[in-house]
């Protein structure tokens, strides 16, 4: 694995949006063919939002922490997939939902990624399902 030097950081959508929008604009619309009106459901003004960012400040991926408590909008640029940013920014959020007196975390996890996501101690909750035609499942983990 090749370890380059970022930051993750809790960001305020309106202040990061463009940023925010970029990457999944990539990830999501780009690469796995997500309509826009999918993406962006409205609910981004709600959320927390985490933001990886290497040294020059360039954005290299992030996620979003629904009030519910489930973890949604993972995205690391294809380049730098495999630098262990997805991992930190899954910390980053569930540390936050910890703190925020959640109980448990949800995702709504890509087939592709159950097993990162069983790293971290998510257990799957539900069979199979599309969501913007893409195989998901329903994991979650308990907070202590």
């Amino acid at each position: 694995m090749k370890i380059f030097p970022f930051t993750i950081r809790e960001v305020d959508w309106k202040e990061n949006s463009q940023f925010l929008m970029n990457i999944r604009l990539k990830v999501f619309c780009e690469e796995q063919h997500v309509s826009y009106d999918e993406e962006f459901d409205g609910e981004d003004s709600v959320c927390r939002h985490y933001l990886a960012k290497d040294i020059a400040s360039n954005p290299l991926g992030c996620c979003r922490l629904h009030p519910s408590g489930k973890l949604e909008r993972m995205a690391v640029l294809k380049d730098r997939r495999g630098t262990n940013i997805g991992s930190e920014l899954l910390k980053a959020a569930m540390n936050d939902a910890y703190k925020a007196g959640m109980n448990k975390v949800t995702i709504h996890a890509q087939t592709a990624a159950i097993s990162f996501y069983e790293k971290f101690g998510f257990l799957k909750s539900s069979e199979e399902f599309l969501e913007a035609r893409i195989p998901h499942i329903k994991m979650e983990i308990i907070l202590h």
